[in-house]
């Protein structure tokens, strides 16, 4: 069951598991899971579901996730703010993300070179303390004063 920001424990766990037992005889899922910690969750169990339960508490102990018991008895699984931030950035990277500057370098030019940026510095500063004051600030106080005037 699916919740705005958590899932069920039991989810979680039937997902791991069919990970594991998917990847179970691919040899590098398997060489690089000779790491002391996975052969600490090979001492207590032998089934896929009892690794994905092993798998959840580490990352609990590592503060990756946060394990809530609601009224019902019902455990949720929820990312901490900066997991979620890690992961994404992980994805990025698998996905070799690069981000786009284009349509900023070339509105900066646009911006710097066209005929409208050609004006005067007395043309800026009177856009700036008469227009701006006539067009922003005066509609914005007249609005303040009578329409959302307490």
């Amino acid at each position: 069951m699916l919740t705005s920001f958590s899932i069920e424990r039991e989810v979680i766990i039937d997902i791991i598991s069919d990970y594991i037992e998917a990847k179970q005889d691919n040899d590098f899922f398997n060489s690089t899971l000779e790491d002391e910690i996975w052969n600490e969750s090979l001492q207590d169990s032998n089934t896929a579901r009892d690794r994905a339960s092993f798998v959840l508490r580490k990352l609990e102990n590592h503060g990756w996730i946060i394990v809530e018991t609601y009224s019902n008895y019902q455990q949720y699984i929820n990312l901490n703010d900066y997991s979620i931030k890690i992961l994404d950035t992980l994805d990025k990277v698998r996905k070799n993300y690069q981000a786009e500057y284009q349509g900023y370098v070339y509105a900066t030019y646009t911006l710097l070179y066209s005929e409208e940026a050609k004006k005067k510095p007395q043309d800026i500063l009177k856009l700036h303390f008469e227009d701006y004051k006539k067009e922003i600030i005066d509609r914005s106080y007249h609005r303040l004063k009578t329409s959302d005037n307490v």
